[in-house]
């Protein structure tokens, strides 16, 4: 069908025609003739319209009656029960017909219209606005019912259809048992209201609102008990227009068994204080406002959910999303589970999403001045984004990220233990928290000018870039062993507990390092444990902690027991990172090897004449201060003593200079006995 005018235009030229026409019959004083309980005036075939069983199609507003008014009025009232082969209300461009049907709430006072006769797409059995103006009001416990299992229903039906279908009123009522069209080519409304019913109840019909391109339909379903209850598929513009409002408690009911709605890319879903319980949604125009909406929701490319402006939106059911959300200052809760396309826009952005079951995302989700809360495991996939700004993240079942998390400007809290496998950046001057362990298998990255805080433990790499990280959780490097290195400055807090693990002497696949590039600042605890059974041996040596600069220190340091002897020289830990295994039993036994020999007579002889520090403390065995003849006949006092290493051929052979040092050293020896 060919519009003859603008969508927008046509419909706002028919509604004020309508509003037109309706002002002139109250005030035309015209008196309304009367049958029985049946009143009518105007255009009205047959005339009178009768009160019985009439094998007739009641038109009300048509050309060509012998009434030359172009308006029609019929009222059904006092209890009174009247059927029709079939109805057509403002049947020709240029009349109106309206239609009542009234009654009372006391026994036997609910009016009826009965239509017998079957009806088709072309030629539906009730036509509220065929082509002129028509309106319907069932109120006050009046009935509308459709005898005929093939009965159609549609209201605004030809392009320059304007139709009104109302029920309103407790016990009030409409049952269709066929298609129902409001906006078919023209423009439809249907209001329910206060308590009233309509009724598609054929599992094999359908219902549109807006249904050609021409088509505008607009539904309202408003105020407590009022009920739209639908057996089959509903279509929220179909190629028309279309807009569903319900509010204020009323219920849209189309969870039948396999049932579809669709919100098509022109139609409107709106909510206000009112529910949706449908089987299966698809969205590809919008879903908004506040109220609940039962079924699995399922968004396409164009669509758009939001709970904005205060708002506060429930969807009960799984969403599959590809679309568009959207909580501006409002709080969007989604109850099962959620699947994030690639391609889907979750925005959090002065308001709140809340996840309820898991969530897969493979879309981008972002959160500025927003929440995000999950209650259950939340996964970014190797697509998958989630970016935030001044932004609250919970994620109370853990966070899974195969894919990135960004932060950015302003001061961002991170809830929830993370497994990280993909990227987490933290950069543009900002401070990100997080407050629950970090298992880090990929990269954190803290760019300059931004602080990272981990109050949880952090695990597996470190973290790069030139920022700062405050590190007051427990530390584990590696992953049992590893090294964990740092870009930039790193703070040990005071309750931090920086956890090495030895098993082996080759740092990082032997035992686990610290490594800052920028400043480190000790603090806490450090606790060092053997793993895989490795027994070290006196002589070992770990150099644990590497950095730029140093300052601080640790509060604890808790090594492990040693046996045949053995312990531990921490001595060098702040001045070169190094712990050392020593065998403190043999006297002169610098490098703790276990045996007294030509290397620890080197270590006092590369030291000799200086003081401690700069030289290495162990060659002032002494303790005075100063490498010198004391700490010489601290070795050749106990020369050869221990069990000497294996033989590494010529190397072992002290050259003549030792040698002769030596002799002095035992002449000096001899003399300060």
């Amino acid at each position: 069908m060919d519009h003859p005018c603008n969508l927008i235009a046509c419909a706002s030229s028919r509604l004020k025609t309508w509003i037109l026409w309706a002002a002139v019959l109250l005030v035309s004083g015209m008196p309304a003739v009367s049958l029985g309980a049946v009143s009518f005036f105007g255009s009205v075939n047959p005339d009178p319209p009768g009160d019985g069983d009439v094998e007739s199609t009641l038109i009300v507003g048509l050309a060509g009656d012998n009434n030359p008014d172009f308006r029609g009025y019929v009222q059904i009232d006092g209890g009174t029960s009247i059927e029709y082969d079939a109805l057509i209300l403002g049947d020709d461009v240029g009349y109106q017909g309206e239609l009542l049907i009234t009654g009372s709430l006391s026994p036997g006072g609910q009016s009826t219209l009965v239509l017998e006769e079957a009806g088709s797409t072309s030629t539906p059995t009730a036509q509220i606005g065929h082509e002129g103006v028509g309106q319907l009001t069932i109120e006050n416990g009046g009935q509308l019912i459709f005898e005929n299992t093939l009965a159609d229903l549609s209201i605004g039906v030809e392009t320059t259809g304007v139709g009104t279908m109302t029920v309103r009123g407790a016990l009030s009522r409409v049952t269709i048992p066929d298609t129902l069209r409001i906006g078919d080519a023209g423009f439809g409304r249907m209001d329910i209201l206060d308590g009233g019913f309509v009724h598609n109840n054929d599992t094999t019909a359908t219902t549109i609102i807006g249904d050609d391109a021409t088509g505008v339909g607009v539904v309202l379903v408003d105020g407590p008990g009022s009920t739209w209850k639908i057996d089959d598929n509903l279509t929220v513009g179909s190629s028309g227009t279309a807009t569903l409002t319900i509010s204020n408690q009323g219920l849209v009911d189309v969870d039948s068994f396999g049932a579809v709605t669709t919100i098509g890319d022109d139609g409107r879903l709106e909510l206000d204080g009112g529910t949706l319980a449908a089987a299966n949604i698809t969205v590809n125009g919008y879903l908004g406002g506040t109220g609940e909406v039962f079924g699995a929701v399922t968004t396409n490319v164009g669509s758009s959910i939001e709970a904005t402006g205060g708002a506060q939106l429930r969807l009960f059911g799984n969403l599959s999303h590809l679309g568009r959300i959207d909580t501006n200052g409002g709080e969007l809760e989604i109850v099962g589970p959620a699947t994030l396309n690639p391609g889907s826009e979750v925005n959090a952005n002065g308001g709140t999403i809340h996840f309820n079951q898991t969530v897969s995302n493979s879309g981008d989700v972002t959160a500025i001045n927003g929440r995000v809360v999950s209650d259950s495991l939340f996964t970014i996939n190797s697509t998958g984004r989630l970016q935030g700004r001044d932004a609250f993240l919970a994620f109370d079942g853990g966070l899974s990220n195969a894919g990135a998390v960004q932060l950015s400007f302003g001061t961002s809290d991170i809830f929830g233990v993370i497994t990280n496998n993909g990227g987490i950046v933290v950069s543009g001057n900002s401070n990100a928290t997080f407050y629950d362990d970090i298992t880090n298998n990929s990269v954190i990255s803290v760019a300059s000018g931004s602080t990272a805080v981990f109050f949880g433990d952090l695990t597996g790499n470190g973290v790069d870039g030139t920022g700062s990280v405050q590190l007051e959780g427990d530390t584990g490097p590696g992953t049992s062993p590893g090294i964990m290195s740092f870009g930039g400055n790193v703070s040990l807090g005071f309750f931090h507990n920086l956890e090495i693990e030895l098993a082996g002497t080759t740092p990082g696949s032997g035992y686990d390092v610290l490594d800052a590039a920028g400043d480190l600042l000790l603090g806490g605890s450090l606790n060092v444990s053997l793993i895989s059974g490795f027994k070290p041996l006196a002589g070992d040596s770990f150099d644990i902690l590497n950095w730029g600069s140093l300052a601080g220190g640790f509060n604890v340091v808790d090594l492990p027991i040693l046996g045949g002897g053995l312990s531990w020289d921490s001595s060098n830990l702040l001045i070169d990172g190094t712990l050392l295994v020593v065998n403190p039993s043999l006297t002169g036994d610098l490098d703790g090897d276990g045996f007294v020999g030509i290397n620890d007579l080197n270590i006092v002889l590369g030291n000799w004449n200086q003081a401690v520090p700069p030289a290495d403390p162990r060659a002032d065995p002494s303790g005075d201060g100063f490498v010198g003849i004391d700490d010489l006949n601290e070795v050749l006092g106990n020369w050869n003593a221990g069990t000497p290493p294996p033989p590494i051929g010529l190397a072992s052979i002290p050259e003549p200079s030792v040698l002769a040092i030596f002799t002095l050293g035992a002449v000096s020896l001899i003399r300060r006995r």
